[in-house]
C-alpha cells in the first residue's frame, strides 16, 4: 500500500524524481489543487444537501412534464441518485441527434450520454453490448444546474414538446 500511495504522490505533483531536481521518469500531471480551488470546493461542500436537493428537484419537475413525451430513466429502489445529470430516452439516434439540433437553435445545450465503454477507442470489441449500445445511441441530458430557474425549465420542457410534435 505504501509503494501506490508512493506512486500516487509522484504521479499527481510531476512525478518529480526524488534524485535529481526537476527530472521525469514518467509522464504525469500537476493535479493538485491551488488554494483557490480548494477554498471554492470546500464553499460548494458547505452547501452540498442543497445543490443536491435543488437537482433532484429539477429532476422531479422535468420527470413530471415529460413523462408520457420521452422514456424516463428510472431510480432502482435500493439506490438514491443525486441527479446530477437528467437524462431522457428518445425512440432513437436520429430523434435524439435532431432533438439536440432544435434545443441548439433556440440556445437550449443539451449533450448526447456518455459514449459507452465498448466503443471507446482503448477497450472497444466486436463483441455486443445491446443495453449499453442503446442509451448510448438514445439518450440525451437537458440542463440539470442547481440553479435553473423555472422559465428555463420550462423553455426547455416546450422545446422538447415542440420538436416531438412536429416529427409525430
Amino acid at each position: 500500500m505504501r509503494t501506490l500511495a508512493y506512486a500516487l504522490r509522484h504521479c499527481r505533483a510531476y512525478d518529480f524524481d526524488d534524485t535529481r531536481h526537476f527530472w521525469h521518469k514518467r509522464l504525469a500531471w500537476n493535479l493538485r489543487m491551488s488554494s483557490l480551488e480548494a477554498a471554492v470546493g470546500r464553499a460548494q461542500l458547505e452547501r452540498l444537501d442543497e445543490l443536491i436537493e435543488a437537482r433532484r428537484a429539477n429532476a422531479r419537475y422535468y420527470a413530471d412534464r415529460l413523462r408520457n413525451q420521452v422514456e424516463l430513466l428510472t431510480e432502482k429502489p435500493y439506490a438514491r441518485s443525486v441527479s446530477w445529470m437528467f437524462g431522457i430516452l428518445l425512440p432513437d439516434e436520429k430523434t435524439r441527434d435532431g432533438l439536440m439540433r432544435f434545443l441548439e437553435t433556440r440556445e437550449v445545450e443539451a449533450r448526447t450520454f456518455f459514449l459507452p465503454m465498448n466503443r471507446q477507442p482503448i477497450y472497444k470489441t466486436p463483441e455486443p453490448f445491446p443495453v449499453a449500445d442503446g442509451l448510448g445511441g438514445r439518450g440525451l441530458y437537458l440542463p440539470s444546474s442547481s440553479h435553473l430557474t423555472e422559465d428555463e425549465k420550462e423553455t426547455v420542457i416546450r422545446c422538447v414538446r415542440q420538436y416531438l410534435e412536429k416529427r409525430r
